[in-house]
Protein backbone atom coordinates (compact mmCIF):
# COMPACT_ATOMS: atom_id res chain seq x y z
CA UNK A 1 0.00 0.00 0.00
CA UNK A 2 1.20 3.25 -1.08
CA UNK A 3 0.92 6.52 1.38
CA UNK A 4 1.02 10.27 0.06
CA UNK A 5 1.76 13.36 2.03
CA UNK A 6 -0.93 16.54 1.69
CA UNK A 7 2.30 18.32 -1.07
CA UNK A 8 1.41 15.46 -3.06
CA UNK A 9 -2.26 15.33 -2.98
CA UNK A 10 -2.32 18.81 -3.70
CA UNK A 11 -0.33 18.62 -6.37
CA UNK A 12 -2.38 15.26 -8.14
CA UNK A 13 -5.28 17.33 -7.93
CA UNK A 14 -4.10 20.60 -8.58
CA UNK A 15 -5.32 21.67 -4.95
CA UNK A 16 -3.62 23.88 -2.64
CA UNK A 17 -1.53 21.83 0.02
CA UNK A 18 -3.98 23.95 2.72
CA UNK A 19 -7.22 23.06 1.23
CA UNK A 20 -6.17 19.36 1.07
CA UNK A 21 -4.94 20.00 4.74
CA UNK A 22 -8.43 21.32 5.95
CA UNK A 23 -10.36 18.80 3.98
CA UNK A 24 -7.95 15.73 5.05
CA UNK A 25 -11.07 13.61 6.02
CA UNK A 26 -12.36 14.19 2.66
CA UNK A 27 -9.49 12.82 0.93
CA UNK A 28 -9.31 9.85 3.09
CA UNK A 29 -6.35 11.27 5.42
CA UNK A 30 -4.97 9.09 8.11
CA UNK A 31 -4.26 11.11 11.09
CA UNK A 32 -1.50 10.52 13.10
CA UNK A 33 -0.40 12.89 15.86
CA UNK A 34 0.23 15.64 13.80
CA UNK A 35 1.00 13.90 10.62
CA UNK A 36 -1.39 13.13 7.90
CA UNK A 37 -1.06 10.89 5.28
CA UNK A 38 -3.27 9.56 2.30
CA UNK A 39 -3.50 6.54 0.70
CA UNK A 40 -2.89 6.89 -3.02
CA UNK A 41 -5.70 4.54 -4.25
CA UNK A 42 -8.25 5.81 -1.62
CA UNK A 43 -7.12 9.25 -3.45
CA UNK A 44 -7.36 8.04 -6.66
CA UNK A 45 -10.63 6.63 -6.37
CA UNK A 46 -11.86 10.00 -5.13
CA UNK A 47 -10.56 11.43 -7.91
CA UNK A 48 -12.30 8.87 -10.75
CA UNK A 49 -15.65 8.99 -9.05
CA UNK A 50 -15.44 12.60 -8.84
CA UNK A 51 -14.83 12.84 -12.63
CA UNK A 52 -17.70 10.43 -13.67
CA UNK A 53 -20.01 12.61 -11.64
CA UNK A 54 -19.29 15.74 -13.54
CA UNK A 55 -19.63 13.99 -16.88
CA UNK A 56 -23.06 13.14 -15.71
CA UNK A 57 -24.13 16.01 -14.32
CA UNK A 58 -22.77 17.48 -18.34
CA UNK A 59 -24.87 14.89 -20.22
CA UNK A 60 -28.05 16.18 -18.27
CA UNK A 61 -27.44 19.79 -18.26
CA UNK A 62 -26.88 18.89 -22.46
CA UNK A 63 -30.47 16.85 -21.78
CA UNK A 64 -32.15 20.07 -20.62
CA UNK A 65 -30.17 21.98 -23.01
CA UNK A 66 -31.68 20.30 -25.92
CA UNK A 67 -35.28 19.84 -24.83
CA UNK A 68 -35.28 23.89 -24.37
CA UNK A 69 -36.05 23.70 -20.81
CA UNK A 70 -34.71 26.06 -17.76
Amino acid sequence: MEYLNAEQVADMLNFSTWFVYKNWQFFGGIKIGKVVRFEKQAVERILHDCRQISQQVAQRFEEVRRLGLK
